[in-house]
């Protein structure tokens, strides 16, 4: 296996959201190396996860993680050439699944341990992923001209996957969205596309969490090729409302696209938003009045990215606003993915060089902004026009099983991050962190029969402790600045402390034990 040979930072930080500030723009990278953020994850902790690639440097898969103070922790990239970051989550036992391109899945925990590594052969892509109440992961995938529905548990084995096919055969069947649908079941969206110049086709399955279909409908428009990235499902309606790009195969013009499925598959009506050369949407979330709001690339000339743009839709897909963010020439952003705020307004995670970045093109960047989609600056006033295609419903899907094969070699190094203002390009220094010191001691480590751990400034509310593989063993609630902590029958090897403070501040260290 190639050397991976480990790279020399400087840690730089940021400052810290107020409520009175909620509109932000953040990059990180280093001045030595482009690094194109794909995408991104605001855990329940509020940690800021990153997803993307050492771009132009073999394209090595890359983590990276900053807490809830934008406050650098640490960051990684796996010796895999030729990666694209697709999708992170956070599990219910507070680690992390991430999946790239090709067929790369990992879970890691919050220090930045990796818990378990796949790589699956004959996957091209996990696109998408969500976990369930009971634990299970669901992910769609692609493989060869199938789209893949796989069912794996937290220990990251496949407990099963089946295959589907469009019928009449198209040339391919791309898995790209699931999720849990409020009944129980999944809903799976994809896209047929073809070798013989037929347009391609949004799929989108409503299936059971053992695979067996239970509707499956296919759109096309007769004059226009189409893709849905990403489908949700809504909360008041339990229909469907996806949103990608349509255009004709013999022109490089796309728009941008938003589609809306009711609840047993039929469609509804679709809108395709029209500005000069590209305009794609990767991702949309619900937004907190039953609406929608969408992310996505304008390109207001034909050049390498583009400006950022935010749509907000109404339930029933008519267009409140959009608001496009960059310069008249468009100079590289790529956002593909959007959440909600804790607090209200949004999160978008990817790369943003049309802001200042730290001495090279790209950068990790993410956006938070207010309910309104307001960023603090270039904003770029770009005109749009909205059609409607005329789309029509045809097609079944078929299934049959595929059982993906992989192995479990990997290689790790660290690296570290800076960070800037994204809008100003000035590095930030420690001056600008609010950041709260507790002085954590644990005492001996490693330890054999006890360990002490103890805080100076703040009283220890909870301790918690987990395996490598994150199964939880230990976890005490108290109010003291010390706990004596018996280990004496746990096994060898390498534990993981939640240390939890005032205000749900928690503190994670390593403790080795020896017997």
């Amino acid at each position: 296996m190639k050397k991976v040979i480990p790279l020399f930072f400087a840690y730089m930080f940021v400052c810290f959201f107020s409520h009175a500030q909620l509109a932000q723009v953040i990059a990180y990278g280093d001045s030595n190396a482009n690094y194109l953020g794909q995408q991104g994850l605001l855990d329940d902790e509020q940690n800021r996860i990153m997803t993307g690639k050492r771009f132009q440097t073999n394209d090595y898969p890359h983590i990276g993680f900053f807490d809830k103070n934008n406050v650098y922790q640490w960051s990684f990239y796996l010796n895999k050439t030729s990666a694209t970051a697709l999708k992170i989550i956070q599990t219910k036992d507070r680690n992390y699944i991430a999946s790239f391109y090709p067929g790369i899945v990992l879970k890691f925990n919050a220090l930045g341990n990796i818990l378990w590594y796949k790589d699956f052969s004959n996957v091209s892509n996990w696109e998408d992923m969500f976990e369930d109440s009971n634990g299970d992961v669901y992910m769609v995938a692609t493989s060869g001209s199938r789209l893949l529905l796989s069912k794996m548990d937290l220990n990251g084995t496949i407990v099963w996957t089946s295959g589907y096919s469009l019928t009449p055969v198209s040339s391919y069947l791309f898995g790209k969205s699931i999720e849990e649908t409020y009944d129980g079941n999944l809903v799976v969206g994809g896209v047929a596309s073809y070798l013989n110049g037929t347009y391609a086709k949004p799929v989108l399955l409503k299936l059971t969490k053992s695979g067996t279909i239970i509707w499956s409908s296919v759109f096309t428009c007769p004059n226009a090729s189409m893709l849905i990235d990403k489908f949700i499902e809504s909360k008041n309606d339990h229909g469907f409302f996806g949103v990608g790009y349509n255009g004709t195969n013999t022109t490089n013009t796309f728009n941008g696209l938003s589609l809306k499925i009711d609840s047993n598959g039929n469609y509804v009506n679709n809108k395709s938003i029209d500005h000069p050369f590209h305009d794609t949407y990767y991702d949309v979330c619900e937004s907190d009045d039953g609406g929608f709001v969408a992310v996505g690339m304008s390109k207001p000339v034909e050049v390498c990215g583009g400006n950022v743009f935010f749509t907000k839709f109404t339930l029933n897909n008519d267009t409140v606003f959009h608001k496009v963010y960059g310069t008249a020439m468009g100079n590289g952003a790529f956002f593909f993915n959007v959440q909600n705020a804790p607090n209200g307004g949004y999160y978008s995670f990817g790369t943003g060089s049309l802001w200042s970045s730290i001495n090279m093109p790209y950068d990790y960047t993410f956006l938070n902004t207010d309910a309104q989609l307001e960023l603090p600056c270039k904003k770029f006033n770009q005109s749009f026009t909205q059609s409607i295609l005329t789309i029509t419903q045809d097609s079944n899907v078929v299934k049959n099983t595929f059982t993906p094969l992989f192995t479990d070699v990997y290689t790790i190094t660290k690296d570290t991050m800076m960070a800037v203002n994204a809008c100003t390009g000035q590095i930030l220094n420690s001056s600008n962190i609010e950041l709260v010191v507790h002085d954590l001691s644990i005492i001996p480590n490693p330890a054999i029969n006890t360990v002490t751990i103890s805080t100076k400034n703040k009283p220890i509310k909870s301790i918690t402790v987990f395996a490598i593989d994150g199964k939880q063993i230990y976890s005490t609630t108290c109010n003291s600045f010390s706990m004596i902590i018996p280990c004496s029958t746990w096994s060898k090897g390498t534990y993981i402390v939640q240390t939890e403070v005032e205000q749900q501040k928690r503190v994670y260290s390593k403790i080795q034990i020896e017997h």
